[in-house]
């Protein structure tokens, strides 16, 4: 559970498919909807402000944080006191590989699931960086699930 800690409110950062996205060609690629990139930019802003408010009104109570396909977390209020604990060393986070629709919405569906690549710095710990998954309900738009993986150290 420990190495989870420090994982889980950057996993709230994001969420990830399997192999969906690998198959996709960028000429196939599919548009992110309207408000989702907004969104996600708002809520990185938030997490990297320490925002609690604004991160919480982002997710949805149900959220999971999925972690190399281990569920890691689940219910909203379960997983706030980590971002607490992120914030509180001041940890930063940045998106290097920008957002791509990773599932195939169906027309009548509400959720869709965007890839991002997340670096995040703290202050005195090695630069981590992974792939997050954030799958949104846009009707609602917060995010519902957060997978997270590929969690690379590297020392500087």
């Amino acid at each position: 559970s420990n190495q989870f800690k420090g994982l889980v409110s950057i996993s709230l950062t994001t969420n990830r498919m399997p192999e969906a996205e690998e198959k996709q060609t960028p000429s196939k690629q599919a548009p992110l909807p309207d408000g989702v990139e907004q969104h996600l930019q708002r809520y990185i802003a938030a997490f990297n402000a320490a925002d609690l408010e604004t991160v919480k009104g982002s997710l949805a109570e149900h959220l999971q944080i999925f972690v190399e396909e281990n569920l890691a977390g689940e219910g909203r209020d379960a997983i706030l006191p980590f971002y607490e604990q992120d914030f509180q060393v001041g940890k930063q986070v940045h998106i290097h590989k920008p957002p791509r629709v990773v599932n195939e919405p169906q027309a009548s569906s509400s959720i869709v699931a965007i890839a991002v690549g997340l670096t995040a710095v703290t202050k005195d710990h090695p630069t981590v960086s992974m792939d997050v998954v954030y799958t949104y309900d846009t009707q609602a738009m917060v995010q519902i699930r957060h997978d997270i993986r590929n969690v690379v150290s590297k020392v500087t």
